[in-house]
């Protein structure tokens, strides 16, 4: 089964990818996450198969989030 999380700063999108998500059943939900730290502190933790990363957040962006993301896990897929 593929673990997957994502990531976005807006709660509905979150909520609307975690429906489309459950349609799926060889793969597991394992978070949703609406900021990078959040997401990087279940990682150390928890290995994911892949993430979805929202690119345009405040703070920290996806695109800079994927660095420490794949310095926790390199095998790790980031989709945008």
């Amino acid at each position: 089964m593929m673990k997957i999380a994502a990531v976005d700063d807006e709660m509905h999108v979150l909520e609307r990818f975690e429906r489309i998500i459950k349609n799926y059943k060889d793969v597991e939900l394992c978070g949703l996450f609406e900021d990078g730290e959040e997401l990087l502190a279940y990682l150390k933790d928890h290995t994911l198969d892949a993430v979805f990363l929202d690119i345009e957040m405040p703070g920290v962006s996806g695109l800079e989030l994927s660095s420490p993301i794949l310095d926790l896990n390199i095998e790790i897929t980031i989709v945008f």
